[in-house]
C-alpha cells in the first residue's frame, strides 16, 4: 500500500531495491518502534516487513511475539520457507565475509581493545569533519575570529528538557553533560565574548523574552539546534513551542548563524540567517568539527545528503578553505605522534619538577604542523585551571623576532630603508659621541655600542620620558667594535619603524602580517577581558606589587606603555607557527607574498666573517645553544626571558616553538635552561624515525 512506511513496502524493498536497483546486500528496517508502525501489532509488523523483502528487523517491540508471528505466517502460507531461506542466506554470507565463524565467541573483557580505540576516534573525527555542510555564508559571517571583540550570544535549543548526548562513551566528560555544554566549552576556548542561553520545551514566555533582550545586546547570534529527527515523534520540523520565538528572531534582524546538530531539515526555518551550517549529530567529535568549521580551522566541503523542500537541493553546500596550517593526521585524531612521546615525557616531567607551570609546543616540518599541544596549569596550585592552545603567553624578547625585525624586513623589502642607513637619519635626536655613525644593520646585529639595559622605571615617569631616556643613552663601545646584546638597540629600532610608517609598531605589524596571516591570538597589551586567558608571569613585589598577568612582564616595556621593540608581544605557539611557516616558505603563505625571498636571504643566510648573529635573529652556537646539539647549524632562532623560544631551519624546514611561563612565581627559577636543549635534541631525533 502507498501509505505504508518504506520498511513494510514490497514496492520499495523488493520492487525498487531488489529488482530495479539490483541490490543483493542486507536490507535492514528502520526502527520498528517508529510512529508509522505504532498502530500495527509487533507480530503483524514483523511479518509485513519480511513479506516486503527485509532481511533484518531493527528495534522490534516484543521480539518473542514477532518470532511466533513469523512462524505462524510460514505455517499458514503467508510466508514461504524459500523467502525465509533467502534472508538467512544473505545473513550467513555477511557473517562469513566478516570472519565471524572463525571466532564465534567474544570475550567481553576484550571489548575495550576493539571498540573506541584511537583509530576509531580518529575515523570518527574525520567523518564528522568531512560531513559538516555550510549551505549559506552571506557577508562571510563564517569564519569567526578567536579573541574577537563581537558580542556573541549562543542560543542552545533542545527538544527535551534535559537532553544528554545519546552517545554516552565520550572521551571528554563535558560531552556527557547537558546539551551544548561541550560546544560552549569549545567556543569559550577560542576566547570570544560569549553569552550562553538554553531553551527547552519547559521554557516559557519569560525565558523567550529574556533571550530577546540578550539578542538585542549582541552583535552576532549563534543558534544551535539540538533537535533530532526522532522515530517516535512523527515529525521532522521545529517543535511548536519554538515557532513563535523563531519568528521573533527573524524580526530582530541580527546577524545570525543557525547550526543544526542532527536534523538538517530545520535550516528551512532560518531563511533569515546569514550563515547556515549542518552537522549530523551531537557527539563529541561533531561538536569539535562544528567549532573548528566556524573558526576556519578546517576545510569545509560537506554536501547535503537530503533535499530540504523549498530551500536547498540534495548535494548543496559551499566550500570554505581553512585559515590555518595543514595539520598532521595523528594530531587531527587528537593523539600525540608516537615518535615524539619522549618529548611529551620531557615536558610533563619538567612541570612536575617545577621548571614551569605550563607550556605550549608547536612543531613544523615540511609545511605540516606536526604538533600543537598544551601542558600543565596556569600556576602550580592544584586547583588551578589547565591551559589550552589558546592560552596567551608573554613572549618577552621573541617580540624582536616576531615584530621588530619583520617590520624592518618589510621596510627594507619595499625600499623604504637601507640596512646601512644611519639611525640618525630617522631619529635626529639619536646623536652625540659617535651615535651618528650607528646604522640599522648594527642595531640588528647588536653591534651598535649601546649598553644592554637601563632601568627606565627609575628614571622616567612617563612613556615619553622613558623613550627619551633610551634615545639619549650614550654608547659604551664604538659602533661595530663588539657585540653587546642590547634591549635599548631594539627599542630604538622599533621607534625607527614608527617614524618611517607614521604608525605604532603594534599597528604596523598587525596590518602587514598578523591580520592576513590569521594570527588572531597575537597582540600587544591584551584588553582587560582577555587577561584571564594569559599565563601569569612573575609576582612583582617591587614596582607593580602584584602578580603580572595579561600585562607585559618586562619592566622597561611596561614603562614604554606595553609596546616596545624588545618586548611586549603576547601570542600562542600555533599563531607563531603561522608566521614561521611563512618564513620557511620564502616569504609566502596561502598564495600571498609578505616578503621577497631575497630579503629573507639577506637577513638569515648572508654571513660576514666574524658575524655572531643573523640580522635580528640568533645563530645556532656550536655549543651551549638552547636549540641543543642536534639542531642544524643553519638555524635561526631566539629566546625570551619569560621562558619562550623559537628555532627554525630553512634547509630542513623544521621549526620548534616552545612557550612557557618559567618566571612564575619568580625569575630566579632557571631549570628551563637544562631542559630546553634536551627537548630540541629529542625532537630532532624523532624526525629521523619512520611514520612521523
Amino acid at each position: 500500500a502507498s501509505d505504508r512506511p518504506s520498511s513494510l513496502s514490497p514496492r520499495i524493498v523488493s520492487g525498487i531495491l531488489r529488482n530495479e536497483m539490483n541490490f543483493h546486500g542486507l536490507i535492514v528496517t528502520d526502527a520498528m518502534d517508529m510512529a508509522a508502525v505504532r498502530g500495527t501489532s509487533p507480530g503483524r509488523a514483523a511479518v509485513m516487513a519480511v513479506q516486503a523483502g527485509v532481511d533484518v528487523l531493527l528495534m522490534t517491540t516484543g521480539e518473542e511475539n514477532a518470532v511466533h508471528a513469523l512462524r505462524d505466517a510460514v505455517r499458514t502460507g503467508g510466508l514461504t520457507m524459500a523467502r525465509i531461506d533467502s534472508s538467512v542466506r544473505r545473513i550467513l554470507t555477511a557473517k562469513e565475509r566478516l570472519g565471524l565463524f572463525a571466532r564465534r565467541f567474544i570475550d567481553p573483557d576484550q571489548i575495550a581493545d576493539h571498540v573506541g580505540t584511537q583509530a576509531h576516534w580518529s575515523l570518527a573525527r574525520q567523518v564528522a569533519r568531512d560531513a559538516v555542510t555550510i549551505v549559506r555564508n552571506e557577508k562571510k559571517v563564517i569564519p569567526l575570529r578567536p579573541f574577537g571583540r563581537k558580542r556573541i550570544l549562543s542560543l542552545l535549543l533542545s527538544d527535551t528538557e534535559d537532553s544528554r548526548n545519546e552517545i554516552n562513551r565520550q572521551s571528554n566528560p563535558l560531552a556527557n553533560e547537558q546539551f551544548g555544554t561541550y560546544l560552549t566549552h569549545l567556543l569559550q576556548r577560542r576566547r570570544v565574548r560569549l553569552e550562553t542561553l538554553r531553551l527547552t520545551p519547559a521554557s516559557n514566555q519569560m525565558d523567550f523574552d529574556e533571550a530577546m533582550k540578550q539578542i538585542k545586546k549582541s552583535d552576532l547570534v549563534l543558534v544551535s539546534l539540538f533537535i533530532k529527527v526522532r522515530s517516535s515523534s512523527g515529525q521532522i520540523g521545529l517543535p511548536e513551542n519554538y515557532r513563535g520565538f523563531v519568528r521573533q528572531l527573524r524580526e530582530a534582524r541580527k546577524p545570525m548563524i543557525a547550526i543544526t546538530l542532527g536534523n538538517p531539515y530545520l535550516i528551512s526555518e532560518f531563511s533569515h540567517a546569514q550563515g547556515l551550517l549542518c552537522a549530523y549529530g551531537d557527539a563529541e567529535v561533531t561538536a569539535e568539527a562544528v567549532v573548528e568549521s566556524l573558526f576556519g580551522e578546517r576545510r569545509v566541503g560537506g554536501r547535503l545528503p537530503v533535499t530540504i523542500p523549498g530551500a536547498f537541493d540534495f548535494g548543496a553546500g559551499l566550500t570554505l578553505e581553512r585559515t590555518g596550517p595543514d595539520r598532521a593526521e595523528a594530531m587531527q585524531g587528537g593523539s600525540f605522534p608516537a615518535q615524539l612521546l619522549t618529548v611529551d615525557s620531557l615536558i610533563t616531567c619538567a612541570i612536575a619538577d617545577s621548571a614551569f607551570p605550563c607550556a605550549q609546543l608547536a612543531i613544523i616540518r615540511d609545511n605540516l604542523l606536526l604538533v600543537d599541544r598544551s601542558y600543565g596549569k596556569y600556576t602550580y596550585d592544584l586547583s588551578a585551571h589547565s591551559i589550552d592552545t589558546c592560552t596567551l603567553f608573554d613572549l618577552a624578547s621573541l617580540t624582536k623576532f616576531f615584530s621588530t625585525t619583520p617590520a624592518v624586513m618589510k621596510l627594507y623589502d619595499e625600499g623604504r630603508l637601507s640596512l646601512d642607513d644611519p639611525v640618525a637619519r630617522y631619529l635626529p635626536q639619536f646623536t652625540g659621541a659617535g651615535k651618528e655613525n650607528v646604522t640599522i644593520r648594527q642595531l640588528l646585529l647588536h653591534r651598535s655600542g649601546l649598553p644592554a639595559f637601563r632601568r627606565l622605571s627609575d628614571i622616567a615617569a612617563t612613556a615619553e620620558d622613558a623613550l627619551d631616556s633610551v634615545l639619549s643613552t650614550p654608547l659604551v663601545a664604538p659602533p661595530g667594535d663588539s657585540t653587546i646584546y642590547s634591549d635599548l638597540g631594539m627599542i630604538t629600532l622599533g621607534k625607527v619603524v614608527e617614524e618611517i610608517t607614521g604608525t605604532s609598531l603594534a599597528q604596523y605589524v598587525q596590518g602587514e602580517f598578523y591580520s592576513s596571516l590569521h594570527m588572531t591570538h597575537t597582540m600587544f597589551n591584551p584588553p582587560p577581558e582577555l587577561c584571564s586567558a594569559a599565563a601569569p608571569t612573575e609576582y612583582d613585589a617591587i614596582w607593580r606589587k602584584t602578580l603580572v598577568r595579561g600585562a607585559v612582564h618586562d619592566e622597561n616595556a611596561a614603562s614604554l606603555g606595553g609596546v616596545a621593540g624588545h618586548a611586549g608581544l603576547f601570542s600562542t605557539a600555533s599563531d607563531l607557527a603561522l608566521f614561521v611557516q611563512m618564513l620557511l616558505n620564502g616569504g609566502t603563505y596561502e598564495g600571498k607574498r609578505y616578503l621577497h625571498a631575497a630579503t629573507i636571504d639577506e637577513f638569515l643566510r648572508k654571513k660576514s666573517p666574524g658575524q655572531e648573529r643573523w640580522l635580528g635573529w640568533d645563530m645556532k652556537a656550536e655549543s651551549g645553544s638552547s636549540a641543543g646539539a642536534l639542531f642544524p647549524a643553519s638555524s635561526c632562532g631566539h629566546t625570551g626571558f619569560t621562558g619562550t623560544s623559537v628555532w627554525a631551519d630553512p634547509e630542513s624546514r623544521l621549526a620548534v616553538i616552545f612557550l612557557t611561563n618559567r618566571v612564575y612565581p619568580t625569575r630566579m627559577n632557571t631549570r628551563l635552561n637544562k631542559i630546553r636543549p634536551l627537548l630540541h635534541d629529542a625532537i630532532v631525533r624523532a624526525m629521523d624515525r619512520p611514520k612521523l
